[in-house]
């Protein structure tokens, strides 16, 4: 071989050719914003939704608290004795009050409200309020009524003793404060009142 033809393939042989871009076995960086291949199903439902910007980063809902339970319905027989929360009492004492105050044709609208037929204490003061306004059939038939509701009803013995005195009936009225005496004792604020009533009527009339 000539001497300039080996000078040739060894400079050609000594120069480095440029390296790849990418090593052998090396692939290049995922892209960030590569889009997902396009579903192909023909019914869309079952396609994977597609993530949202934010989405990863979205906390979870915390869980709420259950809602509070439902108050219970008061089972009571006699209205008075159920827990204010449902608005009995309030207007019940309201219409108490109304008595006290010798506002007897209020207190008569608002007792008459609550009555339902179910709470003795209601129906005994109804009767008092018609007796202050002299309503003396009516005050006999709610007292009557209450006692038949519940016999030993403390208010309703005193209540229609004191009927009994107004019309002039003393020996029932006494019956009335007897009855008192035996079960709520004669210390008790209803013989008490009776007993004053029942004193002055006899006193009057001279019985």
């Amino acid at each position: 071989m000539r001497l300039w033809t080996r000078l040739a393939l060894s400079v050609a042989l000594g120069i480095a050719l440029p390296a790849p871009a990418f090593a052998m076995g090396t692939e290049p960086p995922a892209d960030g914003d590569a889009k997902p291949a396009p579903c192909t199903e023909t019914d869309k439902s079952k396609c994977p939704a597609a993530a949202k910007p934010g989405d990863a980063a979205k906390p979870t809902d915390a869980a709420k608290p259950d809602a509070a339970p439902k108050a219970a319905d008061c089972t009571e027989t006699d209205k008075t004795k159920c827990p204010a929360k449902q608005g009995f009492l309030e207007r019940y004492h309201d219409a108490v009050a109304l008595i006290d105050a010798h506002r007897y044709e209020d207190a008569l609208t608002a007792m008459q409200a609550l009555d339902d037929g179910s709470s003795a204490d209601v129906i005994n003061y109804i009767g008092y309020i018609h007796r202050k306004l002299g309503h003396m059939a009516q005050a006999q038939m709610y007292y009557e009524a209450a006692l038949h509701m519940k016999p030993n009803h403390r208010g309703a013995l005193e209540y229609y003793g004191e009927w009994y005195c107004m019309m002039g009936n003393l020996d029932k009225a006494r019956q009335n404060l007897s009855t008192i005496a035996s079960l709520y004792g004669a210390d008790s604020k209803e013989y008490t009142a009776l007993a004053h009533m029942i004193a002055e009527t006899a006193a009057k009339t001279k019985t």
